[in-house]
């Protein structure tokens, strides 16, 4: 499918260059003008190569990404409590320390817990299963 749509682009405009007027071009290629005239001007602009090819719709930025430092700084500080017997690990732990640290702002829990997750720190608990002993239970 993609194939046949970057056959059509070519051939939309090389008959728009050859002379050919846009209505007869789109009515007779089952495209709408604001189609054509975006394949128009991507070949005006200069794409070399490749201006008949789909670009992504990707955001090329990420406003709300999370600092990589402040990733390196959440895992370093897991990493720690880890290694201490007895200690907490989770989130509110890891903020906690980070703000001992000094580290401004903060982030939330939830950011933290995503972070863990990310790369491959959360594990999940085994399901309870009951062991078939009715509660309260009085032997005897």
């Amino acid at each position: 499918m993609a194939k046949d749509m970057e056959e059509v682009r070519i051939e939309a405009v090389r008959r728009y260059l050859s002379g050919e007027d846009a209505t007869s071009i789109t009515k007779e290629l089952g495209v709408t003008r604001q189609w054509f005239y975006k394949w128009a001007k991507r070949y005006r602009e200069g794409g070399g190569d490749t201006w008949f090819k789909e670009k992504s719709k990707a955001p090329h930025h990420l406003p709300r990404k999370t600092n990589p430092e402040i990733e390196h700084l959440v895992l370093e500080v897991r990493e720690r409590l880890e290694s201490m017997k007895y200690s907490q690990i989770g989130a509110s732990a890891i903020a906690w320390e980070l703000k001992k640290l000094g580290v401004s702002p903060i982030p939330y829990p939830w950011t933290i817990n995503r972070i863990l997750f990310r790369h491959g720190k959360v594990t999940r608990r085994e399901k309870y299963k009951p062991k078939g002993t009715p509660y309260p239970y009085f032997p005897g």
